[in-house]
């Protein structure tokens, strides 16, 4: 009789623990973002099974040699997958920073395989502080500029 309880509650947490699988994209957040998220700024759907997450984070830093405690840096998360099927974190998890008294900029390029071949998505995301900037245009010579 005891061999057959202990069975049933097997079987009771396994089914349990199969279920529970977190399925929506914020839990996904929490669960594969390795940092304390702040706020979700923005949500973008690339496509029916990638998502861009822009978020807030707190942070430190080594600056000279020393760390430095930085807060409300901003962030961005690729992931893929599906709420039906669950999401995974794609890319890597740092950033490149630039940063002025009018505005700081990021840019990232998530590098991800998508069946066998290798792609990549590049990313330019910021902040304006100063109020008197209403229009911003990304690109170069090469590529034309276009409002951002």
């Amino acid at each position: 009789m005891q061999r057959l309880n202990l069975i049933t509650f097997l079987l009771v947490l396994l089914v349990l623990i199969t279920g529970c699988k977190s399925k929506s994209i914020n839990d996904a957040i929490i669960t594969h973002v390795p940092y304390d998220v702040r706020e979700i700024i923005h949500q973008v759907q690339i496509s029916n099974d990638k998502i861009m997450v822009f978020y807030t984070l707190d942070d430190e830093i080594e600056q000279v040699g020393k760390p430095k405690k930085v807060k409300d840096i901003l962030n961005v998360a690729f992931f893929r997958g599906s709420n039906e099927d669950g999401w995974e974190l794609v890319g890597h998890n740092g950033w490149s920073k630039f940063e002025s008294k009018d505005m700081e900029t990021y840019d990232d390029t998530f590098f991800f395989k998508e069946d066998g071949a290798k792609k990549s998505i590049a990313v330019m995301y910021g902040r304006i502080y100063n109020p008197n900037i209403v229009r911003v245009e990304i690109g170069n010579e090469e590529t034309e500029y276009t409002e951002a």
